[in-house]
């Protein structure tokens, strides 16, 4: 469910934000979503119950959706037309990278860091 509400919230938020980042400026827009995913990821980790962690991770969404429209857009702006598709590529390499390689260290973690460590292959 707390899944659902993240991406629920990227979902709404994406359009919204991309006009209003254009408006107030990419830095300023992409610090604040930063910040904002931050803040709620820290909250989520402290999460008292279910319902809250639900509620959390949606604010969580709303931050990453304004990460997500300006991180392509700053790219766009920083690179000259020539470099573009190089620097999207990496860019969405990069975010692909982590999708993939998060689980799998975030259980290494957590099965490494919960004082009794089983490791099965």
């Amino acid at each position: 469910m707390g899944c659902n509400s993240f991406l629920l919230a990227i979902a709404i938020f994406s359009v919204p934000f991309g006009k209003l980042s254009g408006k107030f400026g990419l830095k300023k827009s992409f610090l604040l979503g930063l910040a904002t995913f931050v803040c709620f990821s820290v909250i989520a980790s402290m999460s008292l119950s279910t319902e809250m962690l639900v509620i959390v991770r949606f604010f969580q969404g709303l931050g990453a959706s304004i990460i997500n429209i300006t991180t392509l857009a700053i790219v766009t702006e920083a690179l000259p037309p020539q470099e573009r598709g190089k620097g999207i590529g990496l860019t969405i390499s990069g975010v692909y990278v982590g999708l993939t390689l998060s689980p799998v260290l975030g259980g290494l973690l957590t099965n490494y860091s919960a004082g009794e460590a089983y490791f099965y292959l």
